[in-house]
């Protein structure tokens, strides 16, 4: 079984309950899947807009967005269709699959988003997703994407617990999974698909370590927003981010 079929049965199996994580008495999941959803949107404008979710999930960016501004044109693909049957995204305008191998009734996009996805992509996926965001994607246009913090403290925690976390078997959890998780550095993406994805902005988000954010969850939340309120440098943000966003526009030809 290759990386994308495992990845595949593990969010079938975990569906049913996956909404659930966004609801306040999931108190790390809540914050973590909440501040991605603001900081990914915040100071966009999505009326009258175009945006796809590459590895939509459950649809609870389409909730986000269009609890917003109802008037934007939202489609989506995840490779999971049990995912997206637990979804409030039409039927007619979402797609199982991956995204470069789906034809969209929709020429280009203002905005891509792809969150929690890079995770599981390898390098060869990655190129193929990053060629097809840049043609898809407006000349004006924006790819927000999310990548897991190759420099963080919960991350290097993570690592360094998962052989240790596999011996108990967790059917639910990424971390106890077999397939294979990527981590990045903003330095390694600032430009993707042969730099005609440039970083336009970068935000740091989860300001929590594990495995603190699991038995210490109140804590460990009032401690991120804290935190997250008064990092300025840059250098801190990376070491105590799990995960970091970045804003891509379309290289210009000079």
């Amino acid at each position: 079984m290759n990386q994308t079929e495992k990845v595949r049965d593990f969010f079938d199996v975990v569906s049913e309950e996956y909404r659930e994580k966004y609801e306040k008495r999931q108190v790390f999941h809540n914050y973590f899947f909440n501040q991605r959803l603001e900081q990914a949107t915040g100071g966009l404008d999505f009326g009258g807009k175009t945006v796809l979710d590459i590895g939509a999930g459950t649809g609870n960016l389409y909730d986000y967005i269009v609890a917003r501004n109802d008037s934007v044109d939202f489609y989506a693909c995840d490779i999971s269709a049990k995912m997206l049957e637990q979804s409030n995204i039409p039927a007619e305008k979402r797609f199982v699959g991956k995204c470069y191998e789906l034809d969209f009734p929709v020429e280009t996009f203002d905005y891509i988003f792809m969150l929690g996805v890079t995770t599981y992509l390898n390098a060869d996926e990655m190129e193929k997703t990053a060629q097809f965001i840049y043609r898809k994607l407006a000349d004006k246009g924006l790819a927000i994407i999310t990548f897991t913090n190759r420099q963080g403290f919960d991350t290097m925690s993570r690592t360094l617990s998962k052989n240790v976390i596999k011996l108990f078997k967790l059917k639910n959890k990424v971390i106890s999974q077999s397939f294979q998780i990527y981590t990045y550095s903003p330095n390694q993406v600032e430009s993707l698909y042969q730099g005609k994805l440039r970083m336009n902005e970068v935000r740091f988000i989860n300001q929590t370590i594990f495995p603190f954010s699991y038995v210490f969850p109140k804590l460990s939340v009032r401690l991120a927003r804290q935190l997250g309120n008064k990092i300025k440098n840059e250098q801190a943000a990376s070491r105590l981010s799990s995960d970091f966003i970045v804003f891509y526009k379309k290289s210009v030809t000079p």
